[in-house]
C-alpha cells in the first residue's frame, strides 16, 4: 500500500520528502470520521473530526453535530502503529492496546490516512530508553518510608517555629539587665 503510493509519487517528479509533507498536510487538515466505541459503530453520536496537531505531537478530535460537544487526543508518542481493521476502518494501537478506532467514509481516504501516520511514526525521534526502576517497596519498607517522613516533616516544623521566636525574648532581656545595671550603679 504505501509502496504504491511512493512510486506513483515519484513517477510525477516530486521528492519523496515533499511528498511526504503533502502527507502530513492531510493530517493536519483532518477529516470526519465515525468513532468506534466498544467495537460497535454510533452512527448519531459518532461523528468526530479527526486531525493531527500543528506541532505534530497529539491526533485531536472532537464531535461533530450534537448539543454536547466532547473531545479528546491521542499522543503520537504513545502510538506505535496504526493499522486498518474492518471495511473502512482504522486503529492507533499503542503499547497497552487500542488507544483509538475510527471509520471512514471510503477505503481509499482511509489508506492514505494509515500511509500518513505509518510514515510520521516512523519518522519521530526514536524514544529513549526508560532507566530501570527500582523494585516496589514491600509493606513494610512502605510503612517505615512514611513514618520517617512524617517525623522529618515534623521536625522541619519545630525547627522554623524556634527560628521564628529565637529573637523573642531578647527586648525584654535587654531591658532587664539595664534596669539591674542602673540599680547596681546607684547603690
Amino acid at each position: 500500500m504505501g509502496a504504491t503510493l511512493r512510486k506513483l509519487c515519484v513517477e510525477d517528479g516530486a521528492t519523496d520528502d515533499a511528498h511526504a509533507q503533502r502527507r502530513e498536510e492531510t493530517l493536519k487538515i483532518g477529516a470526519e470520521v465515525q468513532k468506534i466505541e466498544d467495537g460497535v459503530f454510533r452512527v448519531s453520536k459518532s461523528e468526530i473530526r479527526l486531525q493531527l496537531s500543528d506541532d505534530a505531537l497529539n491526533f485531536n478530535w472532537r464531535t461533530l453535530r450534537t448539543n454536547r460537544s466532547k473531545h479528546g487526543s491521542v499522543r503520537v508518542a504513545d502510538i506505535s502503529r496504526v493499522e486498518p481493521c474492518r471495511e473502512r476502518g482504522l486503529r492507533f494501537v499503542g503499547g497497552g492496546g487500542e488507544l483509538l478506532e475510527v471509520a471512514f467514509a471510503d477505503e481509499r481516504q482511509r489508506d492514505a490516512w494509515i500511509t500518513a501516520a505509518n510514515e510520521l511514526l516512523a519518522r519521530r525521534a526514536p524514544a529513549e530508553p526508560e532507566a530501570p526502576r527500582p523494585p516496589a517497596p514491600t509493606p513494610d519498607e512502605d510503612r517505615w518510608q512514611r513514618r520517617h517522613d512524617e517525623l522529618e516533616r515534623r521536625w522541619e516544623g519545630r525547627s522554623s517555629l524556634r527560628a521564628k521566636y529565637a529573637d523573642a525574648g531578647t527586648a525584654h532581656t535587654e531591658s532587664a539587665k539595664r534596669r539591674r545595671a542602673s540599680r547596681e550603679a546607684l547603690g
